[in-house]
């Protein structure tokens, strides 16, 4: 998308577009430009945060997951792209800072593909690439499947699996087995006052500054995350549990094996080798969606563009580019 387009938006005072320099990698790449927010409506009632950073010509759209995080869980990482694209995130409805609703029926799958959709038409992008990581991978191929000619490339990172299975299971699993009881008795005390104690905010930092480790090859050492889990205000740290709840709720025992198969949009899949949510989901991805490849990356979990940030952004800046990056591999 032209600079031109993006700043008739959002003011010209929001994005600072520029040439994208091209190039392979991102390493020694200048300063981003510094990230920029603003809200917009998206719906009766329905406003969404959204933030960008970067000035390159072209533009990703990142989806975080959850449901319930927000942009500020994944954006800040991505920087070492802002040279070459400018990369828009925006925390999805009924969590985060955007509107609070307390209505089950408003926080569905559909309600979030028609936000998506929003979003792309305010900023008169005629085709995007969305680059989705965990849940936010699978709202990128729903949406794809839905709005098809609107999407050019998609870039799915550890991506919630095609279908439920016992992927999830196996994910809750590992993803805490890690703690001992001394840990998990601390992770409980903090989710508890996250929920319903005096201090959401207080809460809420505890929480993930211990359950955040599982996410990563070595949950006891590991690279710390430029992103945050916890942002806005108290009430939007708590609908972030509702907001899961409610979105997961809506998309059942999904199975969208059949759908990917129709899907023509090239894909890059990127997964850590040790993320605690299973290989296998992303393997189900790359045998179901024609046009995909799959990289994974060794020494990472499920943050890879954390802990792995030069293969994971050199990746996806090629990717994005229109390259498949070296070592992803197409289905057998």
């Amino acid at each position: 998308m032209s600079s031109s387009a993006l700043k008739s938006v959002v003011l010209a005072t929001l994005l600072v577009c520029g040439a994208c320099r091209g190039g392979g990698g991102v390493a020694n790449a200048p300063a981003p430009a510094a990230p920029q927010s603003w809200t917009i409506g998206v719906a009766p009632g329905v406003s969404l945060y959204v933030e960008s950073l970067g000035h390159g010509k072209d533009t990703l759209v990142l989806l975080h997951g959850g449901p319930g995080l927000s942009a500020a869980n994944v954006l800040p990482d991505f920087a070492p792209l802002g040279d070459q694209f400018t990369i828009v995130s925006y925390d999805q409805r009924g969590a985060g800072r955007s509107t609070l609703i307390d209505d089950s029926t408003r926080v569905t799958l559909g309600a979030h593909l028609a936000d998506l959709e929003a979003l792309r038409s305010q900023l008169h992008l005629e085709r995007m690439t969305l680059v989705g990581h965990s849940w936010g991978g699978g709202l990128a191929v729903r949406y794809a499947l839905a709005h098809p000619t609107r999407v050019q490339r998609l870039v799915l990172i550890d991506p919630l699996p095609p279908r439920r299975g016992v992927f999830l299971t196996e994910f809750s699993k590992t993803l805490s087995s890690w703690m001992d009881s001394a840990t998990r008795a601390k992770a409980a005390a903090a989710n508890q006052l996250l929920a319903s104690g005096a201090d959401a905010m207080a809460g809420c930092r505890e929480y993930w500054s211990i359950f955040q480790n599982g996410y990563f090859a070595n949950p006891r050492q590991h690279k710390p995350m430029k992103g945050e889990w916890c942002v806005g205000s108290a009430a939007g740290a708590r609908a972030a549990l509702r907001a899961n709840r409610w979105t997961t709720a809506s998309i059942g025992r999904w199975d969208w094996t059949a759908e990917a198969k129709t899907l023509l949009t090239p894909t890059l899949i990127i997964h850590g080798a040790q993320d605690p949510l299973p290989l296998a989901g992303s393997r189900e991805w790359l045998a179901a969606l024609p046009q995909s490849r799959l990289l994974i990356v060794k020494d990472a979990g499920h943050y890879p563009f954390v802990e792995q940030p030069d293969i994971v952004m050199s990746a996806i800046g090629a990717f994005a580019r229109g390259v498949w990056p070296p070592g992803a591999v197409a289905a057998p």
